[in-house]
């Protein structure tokens, strides 16, 4: 990007803090075009095989740590969204953008 080989970049607002993006884009697009995931995953067998209150168990903590990291990024992406804001980013909400004419576009 310093050099302008690459003109644009697609990341999360974390990592455009982190990456420093802003001294060489001062443009963001909130496309929300992308979801991130992170997977808990486990063999069905021995998943199977173990009793059932520790089947509870498992899936009880994936939700709850599921809720817990989206409440986490939320909050993460709203501190990231005020600095960037402070930064002199300027930030384009999706409800700002043409998404079809984006879709199109890519």
């Amino acid at each position: 990007m310093a050099d302008g080989t690459v003109d644009a970049q697609e990341n999360p607002l974390t990592k455009h803090r982190q990456f420093r993006v802003a001294a060489h884009h001062r443009f963001v697009s909130l496309t929300a075009h992308l979801f991130g995931v992170a997977l808990l995953l486990t063999n069905r067998g021995r998943f199977d095989a173990w009793p059932a209150d520790i089947q509870a168990a498992v899936k009880a903590a994936a939700v709850a740590a599921t809720l817990a990291q989206r409440r986490e990024a939320e909050a993460e992406d709203d501190i990231c969204y005020r600095r960037l804001i402070a930064d002199g980013v300027d930030i384009i909400p999706a409800k700002g953008l043409d998404r079809t004419a984006f879709e199109q576009a890519v």
